[in-house]
């Protein structure tokens, strides 16, 4: 459990035997299998926001640049490709604070501190009814996760058995609709 980068590295390092990493491409050394895809999206307890976006299925990209944003800190996938979509529609962000870990943040937008961009199984379900939380569209924006082990490095039959199991439960909770804003990428239903 952990942050992308962190188990990229540590995979790297040989001090994991896979991981799922959130990035479309193989870093060196590192072979990728495509499993899901997360959808971004907007998140915010404060009540004239709630109120301006209130029975909307979505959120531009446009509006979400409109507020003060809880972000974690760079280098961040989710903060890299909402700053690259942002400059691609000419859009300014405006970063309220910088925030590691997804409580922290989740905490700090329910204490109305701010808004943010998560993903939707991030969001804690015990708190859902405090806060909107809304897909961003116009861009759609996806964050694709994929399973990763060394290429020169062959599987023990423990770690494939468990390798094996994080791609079953992966790809289970994503068809039996149970990781909210994911879907499988195509071609890895199977």
């Amino acid at each position: 459990e952990g942050r992308s980068a962190m188990h990229r590295d540590m995979l790297a390092n040989g001090k994991l035997d896979f991981a799922m990493l959130f990035e479309s491409t193989a870093p060196a050394g590192i072979e990728i299998a495509p499993l899901l895809s997360e959808r971004l999206h907007f998140v915010c307890a404060d009540a004239p926001v709630r109120a301006a976006l209130a029975g909307r299925s979505a959120v531009s990209l446009r509006e979400v640049a409109q507020w003060p944003l809880l972000l974690p800190p760079r280098p961040n996938g989710i903060r890299a490709l909402l700053e690259r979509e942002c400059q691609a529609a000419g859009l300014e962000l405006t970063v309220a604070a910088n925030l590691s870990g997804v409580q922290t943040i989740w905490s700090a937008v329910r204490a109305g501190l701010g808004s943010s961009v998560i993903m939707a199984g991030n969001a804690d379900i015990a708190h859902r009814d405090e806060v909107l939380l809304l897909p961003i569209s116009d861009p759609e924006m996806e964050r694709p996760a994929c399973v990763a082990q060394l290429i020169d490095l062959p599987l023990t039959h423990a770690a494939f058995e468990m390798k094996q199991l994080l791609v079953h439960t992966a790809r289970e909770l994503v068809s039996a609709g149970r990781w909210p804003g994911a879907s499988l990428i195509a071609g890895t239903e199977g």
